[in-house]
């Protein structure tokens, strides 16, 4: 799913942790960036309810696991990216994530998003 300068490949998004509470749980997910070049790594926690979706940025790393520190601007960019997914609510589409996430985020909602 392209957005900007980012690409975030969230059928590749890999479950971390269920275990953060009812409404939440932890996914890295690679993400491309128009300023890098290779794939950067973010560790996102997902707060999910009927009404919302909220995700927070935990870590950004390259692909060698060493932190990634985004300028400003850039910081801001993925920051607007993160909350466009949020505000449409993309998290489980089962257009565009793994199964495992659909399931779960369903789990969430008590229903499945398409």
């Amino acid at each position: 799913m392209r957005f900007s300068e980012y690409r975030i490949h969230c059928e590749m998004c890999n479950l971390l942790s269920s275990k953060n509470g009812d409404s939440g749980f932890t996914i890295q997910v690679p993400i491309d960036a128009s300023t890098q070049k290779e794939h950067l790594i973010a560790t996102i926690f997902c707060q999910i309810t009927d009404q919302s979706h909220q995700l927070t940025l935990r870590t950004l790393n390259d692909s060698s696991g060493q932190v990634v520190t985004l300028s400003k601007r850039e910081k801001n960019k993925l920051a607007s990216v993160l909350k466009r997914v949020e505000e449409d609510c993309l998290c489980g589409n089962a257009k565009i994530c793994p199964q495992r996430i659909v399931k779960l985020v369903a789990e969430l909602h008590g229903t499945t998003k398409v």
